[in-house]
């Protein structure tokens, strides 16, 4: 066991000793021939070195007697020695452009000048130029002429003049440097040897300047420009703010190099949490751009917490928010309210309707109305009209009650001449329609469970609905071979505990669980489901949709497995004309982006009002296609379904096919519906909008196509 140790320890002392000695360095020292030190330095084994910069010596240079391929891939302390030498001077002598002689001796040796026959002594005038280790000594014979150089801008103005004798060199003259530009001598003869008048016009040129841009240490562009160009800046990083080009500039001759390196912040978009309407204070409260992050459960005395939404109109939710968003963030509580309900009073009046009566009209619509006791005055202008609760109800200056979602609420008329006098009592507002109420029943708050099985009988979800409430819907199971082809029963209506089961038929559905969101007009619209300012036809006093599950669109997403995403659809609203209101509008579009997350589907059905107002089908093709661009743009990814115009009292049926044509004609590149197979004219609640017989018929066609 001893024996064992001391070989470990040997062998760990072994490899120190290794390690060290390849870790060794070695000294190189560079010295001149009489011992004087230029440089020594110390590098690792292997590394290669350069001669090092020595004095300078007239006439001489310095020779070491190593070459660099013994001064590479170092592996021993070395000296260098840098040797004296004598530099070579080679004498040209000119007459005029003539060469006379040319010899190459020392730099210490004299030169001979050629003799010139007819001349005892003459004179030479004498340039030089030292060459790397060569000077060149040049010789012209002097004539006595004097020559003048001059120099001028190329506008003519002057700048300078030399009178040089024969032969002579002549520098050129010291410009002021000016920012952004250079010199260019232009000359008529050689400025080294004059031997002439010589004019040298000096333009004043822009430089160049290169310039590089730098993200992370990354180069990602590069751009040639002249000094004064603007360059055009990359595009900043994704996710980024406080974005600044930090630049760097140096002249070398001509040329401005221009290196542009990018600082920034990473973006921390906000989170902000509300509950019907108000801000909660809760964390996480931010995020780093790229991060994902869970959102916070949330409570509230009785209440059950639905989950956080991306929107108070929409059905989609989320349980964590973040990544690749750069916009703040906006998440919005569900709740379902399960006790501690507040106690429904009926205030204190001058009278109480007795009741509620449906009135029918000619066209087979009818409106809800209260019916006044016999001891007033039942002309309905003289009162001005309210309801305790507009999410429940609203009504007309004609008395005419439009239902928005099941509850109860109080109907009140206020008689305009005198506010003390009142009459009302308590309406129940459910998806059949408007009944006469009382408060004992508007108190008398009863729960039902809503299970939602799945083929096999699974528990999905399990939900809370009040007593004629509505429920939102799970995302269905998927199973191999089959299509989710809606719920067995309705969602909304709920007056019992109740399992609803999903139905499915052989095939598939690609649209379970996707975010479906709605381009539309009136015909698809529904109060507190479409974006705040946008006008809306329904509910109507005259229509019997209800109930928001009554709608084509929230039918076609509950039949699809779908979650509403966003309705983006306003009452009146074209796809040809101008303004924010067009479908064509990138302003409206933007509404279709929700903290930073699109679509998957968008079902566009437009162009009602289009076949119905003057416009030209040109110009309804042409706006049709700007919507379609600027979708694109706007939501890349998403799979967008056109839909042809249904037959409708609303347009001829020239107008109808001509329109049709258009969609069609679009429809090459995305999915079609062919609602010009429904015809909903005998299902209408005026001239153009759809009862919910006509809207059911609507949804059936287009979850037809879909699934086609």
């Amino acid at each position: 066991m001893k024996k064992r140790l001391y070989i470990i320890a040997f062998t760990l002392l072994l490899v120190l000793f290794t390690g060290c000695k390849n870790a060794k360095r070695y000294k190189v020292t560079f010295m001149y021939e009489n011992g004087d030190k230029i440089i020594e330095v110390k590098v690792s084994k292997g590394s290669s070195i350069s001669y090092p910069n020595t004095k300078e010596i007239e006439g001489y240079y310095f020779e070491f007697d190593k070459t660099l391929a013994e001064l590479s891939n170092i592996q021993s302390n070395i000296k260098a020695t840098a040797y004296q030498k004598e530099c070579d001077k080679v004498c040209r002598y000119y007459d005029g452009e003539t060469l006379l002689k040319e010899e190459t001796i020392k730099y210490t040796a004299s030169s001979t000048a050629p003799t010139i026959e007819g001349v005892a002594n003459p004179s030479w005038i004498l340039t030089t130029e030292r060459v790397n280790n060569v000077y060149y000594y040049t010789y012209t014979l002097d004539s006595g002429e004097e020559f003048e150089v001059i120099f001028e801008y190329e506008n003519g103005r002057f700048i300078s003049s030399e009178k040089v004798k024969y032969g002579s060199k002549v520098e050129y003259p010291n410009l002021e440097d000016e920012e952004g530009y250079y010199y260019d001598f232009d000359s008529d003869g050689d400025l080294n040897h004059v031997t002439s008048n010589i004019t040298v016009v000096v333009s004043k040129l822009i430089c160049d300047k290169d310039c590089t841009f730098y993200i992370d240490g990354k180069l990602v562009d590069e751009q040639y420009l002249e000094y004064f160009e603007k360059p055009q800046f990359p595009a900043n990083p994704k996710g980024t703010t406080n974005q600044v080009w930090n630049e760097v500039k140096e002249r070398i001759d001509n040329i401005y190099y221009v290196k542009y390196t990018l600082s920034y912040d990473i973006l921390e978009p906000t989170i902000t949490y509300y509950d019907d309407g108000q801000v909660v204070d809760l964390l996480p409260n931010k995020f780093t751009y790229g991060e994902k992050v869970t959102l916070p459960s949330y409570s509230k005395p009785g209440y059950e917490f639905l989950g956080w939404y991306i929107s108070d109109i929409s059905n989609t939710s989320c349980s964590e928010v973040g990544g690749y968003c750069e916009d703040n963030i906006k998440v919005y509580a569900k709740f379902v309210q399960i006790s501690g309900f507040k106690e429904f009073v009926l205030p204190e009046s001058s009278g109480n309707f007795t009741g509620i009566r449906r009135v029918e009209n000619g066209s087979g619509t009818y409106v809800y109305q209260p019916v006044f006791p016999t001891t007033a005055n039942s002309q309905v202008t003289l009162y001005d009209w309210s309801t305790s609760d507009s999410s429940i109800a609203t009504v007309s200056t004609w008395s005419s009650i439009s239902a928005k979602k099941a509850g109860y609420c109080v109907l009140t008329a206020t008689l305009k001449t005198n506010h003390n006098y009142k009459i009302n009592c308590v309406i129940h507002v459910t998806s059949s329609g408007i009944e006469f109420s009382n408060v004992n029943e508007a108190n008398n708050h009863i729960l039902y469970n809503v299970t939602f099985l799945g083929k096999n009988d699974e528990v999905i979800a399990v939900r809370k609905a009040e007593k004629w409430g509505a429920v939102i819907p799970p995302t269905p199971l998927s199973y191999d071979g089959f299509a989710f082809v809606g719920w067995d029963k309705d969602v909304f209506n709920i007056t019992e505990d109740t399992q609803i089961h999903a139905t499915y038929v052989e095939g598939s559905n690609p649209y379970v669980g996707k975010k479906i969101s709605i381009i539309g007009d009136s015909i698809s619209t529904y109060e507190e489901y479409v974006p705040e300012g946008y006008k809306t036809f329904y509910p109507y006093p005259t229509a019997d949709v209800s109930d928001v599950n009554l709608t084509w669109w929230m039918k076609a997403i509950n039949k699809l497995g779908g979650k509403l995403f966003i309705n983006n659809s306003y009452s009146g609203s074209c796809v040809s004309t101008g303004g924010s209101s067009a479908s064509q509008s990138m302003e409206r579009l933007s509404k279709l982006v929700v903290n930073g997350e699109t679509p998957d589907v968008i079902i566009i059905y437009m162009g009602s009002n289009d076949c119905h107002a003057p416009y030209t089908v040109n110009s309804f093709k042409s706006a049709y296609k700007k919507m379609l661009t600027n979708l694109k743009q706007l939501c890349p990814n998403s799979e967008i379904v056109l839909c042809t115009l249904p037959t409708s009292n609303l347009y001829t049926k020239e107008n109808q096919n001509a329109y049709n044509n258009v969609i069609t004609e679009f429809a090459t590149n995305y999915k079609l519906v062919n609602l010009d197979k429904v015809d909903i004219t005998n299902y209408l609640v005026d001239s153009a909008h759809p009862n919910k017989d006509g809207m059911e018929k609507i949804a059936e066609q287009i979850v037809k196509d879909m699934l086609k």
